[in-house]
């Protein structure tokens, strides 16, 4: 029997809760940076990036930053607090200045991006205006309440933000210059350098516009890497995400879980229903990208080591998450992913017929029927034995032999091997071919006996391996038949060599 979706088994994340610094003088050692130290502590980053920030408003600006650009920029003083006024009046608001390394020539107009941060459809639009001693002059507490007049200034493609400034870090300037740089090596127009977005001890870190996931700990080794995940519309690496951040830290650290497990890197797909504080921790819900909703249990651990937060700061404990996932989200065992197979879709007619359909693009000569019977689990010979011919002397027969799934119509029999962490065996091989001998004699020489491997789409079969059987199919295509069961996704996932 399947344990309940209320059984669960803990994930640990270790990532730690984001705090406002607490600026104790304690200068590392000239050598040492808090990015490092962390590092080496191997601090997770996911739950760490900023939290529940929905508008993004990124203003291009060559003069003095600071430590914190309201307070100790050198834009004129109406501006800083007419950008104050923006970020306390809209919610979910951040304003940040941003730059390249070339400044802006004379008379040319400043570039203002603004990033509409949804799980569901992110926007970025690209603006410009034409100095910053006049910002005060743009209305944008009128533009995000109401977008509809950001329409036509509409970008579609994403855009990266470094964090680079120094004056509140130096881990920033020093790693995630170098990150900046090698990433505008590849495409300038995409890469800016940003102000303060949080988690010094992650340089190189970045956020990227508009689906607002946020990197840690990103050389500049891997800038090739992030655009070319991104030009296939998937994520950077799962472990380097500090979290999304349009989410709470709770639901950033229970998406990177939930991805983890399902092996999910498209950029959409999750969307995050809300998170409920409860005593001991916080209960997340996310609809999958099937529609399938799960609940989620996040909520900090202690972990060994100590760390700065930035490099002024004295060291402080590690505080790490543990996400806790439902039991059918956890379960590496191909018996239960077939269970989950047999008794949520191909237990229905409908789901039965689509499964038909999907070997019939494989088998080309098997036969069209609509009177298809389906077993799980079967003990073909035994059970056929016992009901058509209990007097037949059963020595011989492999009486413990069982298919995951065995498929019968007038003539053909559609035997179904499934894998999920593994790939198979010689002595599994060696059965599949028997089983083509034996099935002819017990149901009639005339029986069509068809194979088919289902397997991990990251399983690489050999040709020696694929000759044993009819046809292959994998999790992932089931997965996608069935409106992306976050079951058969796993199942596709957890493949091991």
């Amino acid at each position: 029997m399947l344990a309940r979706a209320t059984d669960f088994t803990v994930l640990q994340l270790h990532a730690g809760f984001a705090k406002p610094a607490t600026l104790v003088r304690v200068q590392l050692a000239p050598e040492e940076f808090c990015s490092r130290v962390t590092q080496a502590l191997d601090e997770p980053r996911a739950g760490t990036a900023a939290a529940g920030v929905r508008w993004w408003v990124m203003i291009e600006y060559a003069g003095v930053w600071g430590s914190k650009f309201v307070k100790h920029s050198d834009l004129p003083e109406q501006v800083r607090n007419h950008l104050a006024h923006v970020m306390d009046t809209v919610d979910g608001c951040r304003v940040q200045l941003i730059r390249r390394e070339r400044p802006p020539a004379a008379g040319e107009p400043l570039t203002i991006y603004v990033a509409d941060v949804q799980d569901t459809q992110p926007q970025l639009f690209r603006l410009t205006w034409p100095e910053p001693t006049t910002l005060d002059q743009l209305d944008l507490v009128g533009l995000l309440q109401d977008p509809t007049q950001l329409a036509a200034h509409r970008c579609q493609e994403t855009v990266f933000f470094v964090c680079t400034n120094g004056q509140r870090d130096r881990c920033c300037a020093k790693f995630g210059l170098a990150l900046f740089r090698a990433l505008a090596a590849i495409d300038p127009a995409r890469v800016w350098q940003t102000t303060h977005i949080g988690g010094h001890r992650f340089a190189p870190t970045f956020v990227s516009l508009p689906d607002g996931y946020c990197y840690g700990h990103v050389e500049s080794d891997q800038a090739a890497a992030v655009f070319a995940a991104y030009a296939s519309n998937r994520v950077y690496k799962l472990p380097a995400i500090r979290g999304r951040v349009c989410y709470d830290q709770p639901a950033q650290a229970a998406e990177v879980a939930l991805r983890q497990q399902l092996g999910w890197e498209h950029l959409s797909g999750l969307h995050w229903l809300g998170t409920v504080p409860e005593r001991t921790g916080y209960r997340v819900r996310y609809e999958t990208p099937g529609g399938h909703q799960v609940s989620l249990w996040s909520h900090r651990v202690e972990q060994p080591g100590r760390r700065p937060k930035s490099c002024v700061d004295a060291p402080t404990s590690l505080r790490p998450w543990a996400v806790e996932l439902p039991w059918s989200l956890v379960s590496r065992e191909e018996r239960a992913c077939c269970a989950h197979l047999a008794y949520r879709h191909l237990g229905t007619p409908a789901g039965l017929q689509a499964f038909v359909e999907l070997l019939h693009t494989r088998v080309a000569e098997l036969p069209r029927s609509t009177n298809w019977d389906l077993g799980y689990e079967v003990n073909l010979y035994r059970d056929h034995l016992h009901l058509y011919a209990p007097n037949t002397d059963k020595h011989g027969w492999p009486s413990k032999r069982t298919f995951d799934f065995c498929l019968r119509a007038p003539g053909v029999v559609v035997i179904v091997e499934a894998k999920a962490q593994q790939g198979f065996t010689t002595d599994q091989l060696d059965s599949i071919d028997l089983d083509r001998t034996l099935v002819r004699q017990l149901l009639g020489s005339s029986v069509q006996v068809v194979c088919v491997a289902l397997t991990s789409s990251r399983y690489t079969m050999h040709n020696t391996t694929q000759d044993h059987f009819d046809a292959v199919i994998h999790w992932s295509q089931l997965a996608e038949l069935f409106a992306h069961d976050p079951v058969l996704l796993r199942a596709d996932a957890i493949y091991r060599d």
